[in-house]
């Protein structure tokens, strides 16, 4: 009944409804009222089923002639549309409609709410993802829900269905002093705390939870090694089918690394992802080449971590430069660490990363601030496939990290080859 409302609204659909009843049935009546782009076919389907239904029986017969006309169709959503609506799939439903003496009015909006939830369901992920760019509302599966924030907003009106009807096609208007006060009600905030740090910190919240959920559901350990062996053998169809993405694969990634490091180190704080995510947190395009993709807060060390599908000579163009830079600038403000993480590590990337332990990193804005030396560990996708498969924690990982960056060799191929693979056993 919403759809058919929503086009009893339209002024366009009244006159045509209007022209619809006055004219003759005929195949120049149906092209006008059903606004068709799609050719004169479609309107002589429809006249054919308007026909067959004006002289509605639950016959079999009739059953077989209005299977034969909605299969004329080309579209691949309104033919099962119809066959739903009509029980076109089984004959003892069939035989339940009760469709007889129907007005070319109701026919009318019969065809049409068909052709609006079929235009629904192909815009569907379009206006999904642009939705879900406002934070306002939340997709679950088949659950679609409200920001607690927003909620708490417009409860007054979401309880009222008439006001709510005329919520949704006004134009909103945003009282601060009304909602302040309703947060102040429901969350019980003393007077001289921050309002706007109280709906950050709830959103946060919010946030964590829906990224909590998210991970227990779809990122077990197992179905992240699961993933991980599909990226290095790049079967990207797997990858892009496994949930609803929005995102590429190195974007995708970039993400289920995130994760694993959220995992392991049980951080509360969601800020380690410098990429964009949608109102479900997942990924919508990695970080801009200005940061680094995860940064992960520690009290005495931050851990920077930088991700790739890049191979061979562009690994060593596209990450060494900007690998090294954000690691050596986040040391001017706190002491960090690098982790590098890629399929493939080409052994020109490794010599570098490996040599700096040992070089010095200036400051190119002020050469008398310098960081004698950096870590960086570079990883492949068994290497973190073995983190999953044996339930490492942060103070392993770190402990392993340690002995790696510790180690004399400094050669950076023999270096990953025998330290590296051999603290992580990922050759076994």
């Amino acid at each position: 009944m919403y759809l058919e409302n929503k086009i009893k609204e339209k002024n366009n659909y009244e006159k045509a409804l209007k022209f619809f009843l006055e004219n003759d049935k005929n195949l120049k009546t149906f092209e006008i009222v059903l606004m068709d782009r799609k050719s004169k076919k479609n309107s002589q389907i429809f006249l054919e089923l308007f026909n067959e239904l004006k002289t509605f029986n639950n016959s079999k017969d009739k059953f077989t002639k209005l299977k034969e006309i909605v299969n004329k169709f080309d579209s691949s959503k309104l033919k099962p549309e119809f066959r739903k609506r009509l029980c076109l799939n089984s004959f003892e439903k069939f035989k339940k409609l009760k469709l007889d003496n129907l007005k070319d009015e109701e026919l009318f909006y019969f065809f049409h709410t068909s052709k609006w939830k079929v235009n629904l369901e192909d815009y569907y992920d379009l206006n999904k993802r642009f939705i879900e760019l406002s934070e306002v509302i939340i997709f679950d599966n088949e659950n679609i829900y409200l920001d607690e924030l927003v909620k708490l907003y417009f409860e007054d009106e979401l309880n009222n269905e008439k006001d709510y009807n005329k919520l949704l096609s006004g134009v909103l208007k945003f009282d601060e002093n009304y909602f302040f006060n309703k947060m102040k009600n429901k969350y019980k905030i003393a007077k001289d705390e921050n309002l706007r740090q109280y709906i950050k910190n709830i959103k946060l919240q919010n946030k964590k939870r829906i990224f909590d959920k998210l991970v227990n559901k779809y990122f077990s350990n197992d179905n992240l090694i699961t993933l991980f062996e599909k990226i290095k053998k790049r079967e990207d169809k797997y990858i892009s089918s496994y949930v609803d993405w929005d995102a590429n694969i190195p974007t995708i990634f970039e993400y289920l690394i995130g994760i694993v490091f959220y995992k392991i180190s049980k951080t509360i704080d969601l800020d380690f992802l410098n990429m964009s995510l949608n109102a479900s947190m997942l990924p919508i395009r990695f970080a801009s080449g200005n940061k680094a993709d995860i940064v992960f807060n520690f009290d005495e060390m931050d851990m920077i971590i930088e991700v790739t599908l890049t191979t061979d000579e562009n690994q060593r163009r596209m990450e060494l430069e900007p690998v090294i830079r954000h690691i050596g600038r986040h040391n001017f403000q706190k002491k960090a660490f690098g982790v590098f993480i890629a399929p493939y590590l080409d052994p020109n990337v490794l010599v570098i990363f490996r040599a700096y332990k040992n070089l010095n990193f200036y400051d190119i804005k002020d050469y008398s601030k310098v960081i004698k030396g950096l870590e960086i560990l570079p990883l492949s996708i068994d290497e973190i496939i073995y983190i999953l498969k044996q339930n490492i924690d942060l103070n392993d990982f770190l402990d392993i990290k340690n002995s790696c960056i510790s180690d004399k060799e400094n050669d950076g191929v023999k270096w990953y080859k025998s330290v590296v693979k051999g603290k992580f056993n990922a050759n076994q």
